[in-house]
């Protein structure tokens, strides 16, 4: 399985994570129990490291979500 974007399981299948603004790919590598996943995301600025937590995708250099 080859996708853009990182993606978890959740119930009701895979889920796109999606990726910070300007972005064209991420890869999670890690999910914990609270549903929380930590990756890369490309963006306009570069790779970066992020967060994934609540739908949201948050930029862990510059604390920045992307809701």
């Amino acid at each position: 399985l080859i996708v853009p974007s990182g993606v978890t399981m959740a119930a009701e299948g895979l889920k796109d994570l999606g990726t910070l603004p300007g972005g064209l790919f991420s890869k999670a590598y890690w999910i914990n129990d609270a549903g929380q996943a930590v990756g890369f995301s490309d963006a306009a600025i570069g790779i970066r490291a992020v967060l994934w937590q609540n739908g949201a995708i948050i930029d862990h250099v510059s604390g920045a979500g992307d809701p």
